[in-house]
């Protein structure tokens, strides 16, 4: 819709595209909202600006994460970090007040200021949502439903990368 000399124009499009991409979902466990928690890609692009989240960290992991999770640990340690390293799902809950001190897994109790979650990457749906695609849960993540040519269930929406396939993403990062 746009406001034209002669009143209101609605320009409809022959076709949209939606390439928003993938992003780390979060795990569930008590006091997943604690300060100091913070997601791999968070704790990279701090690294990158030379900044350490925590001396004691514990890496929980989607494992399909598990390849990333264990080059950011690698780097983690290189600049000065301990780290545990466990699946996500091990973890119970994340203790402290203003800052996380500790987290409860199923191995114990971990003294930790810096929870990093490398949780799986879900495709970003609410674009694809409003332009009238259908999602649908897959046991882990939302995903956009998608014929073979990435037309959803509006006639004229695609969603194309990581949006639609992880496979998509994973070939555009080069990996």
């Amino acid at each position: 819709l746009a406001d034209g000399a002669d009143g209101a124009l609605t320009v409809l499009p022959a076709a949209i595209v939606i390439a928003q991409g993938r992003a780390e979902t979060g795990a569930s466990f008590e006091g997943n909202d604690l300060p100091g928690i913070v997601s791999a890609s968070g704790a990279a692009h701090l690294l990158d600006a030379g900044i350490l989240v925590g001396e004691r960290i514990v890496l929980a992991h989607h494992p399909r994460e598990a390849a990333v999770a264990g080059q950011l640990a690698a780097r983690l340690r290189e600049a000065g970090a301990a780290v545990v390293e466990l699946e996500e799902t091990s973890l119970r809950r994340a203790r402290g007040r203003s800052g996380v001190r500790s987290v409860e897994t199923d191995r114990g109790e971990l003294p930790c200021d810096a929870p990093v979650l490398a949780s799986r990457r879900g495709p970003i749906t609410e674009l694809a949502q409003q332009a009238g695609a259908k999602v649908r849960w897959d046991g882990e993540v939302f995903a956009i439903e998608a014929d073979e040519d990435g037309r959803t269930a509006h006639p004229c929406t695609f969603v194309v990368g990581g949006a639609w396939r992880e496979e998509d993403e994973a070939a555009l990062a080069g990996q």
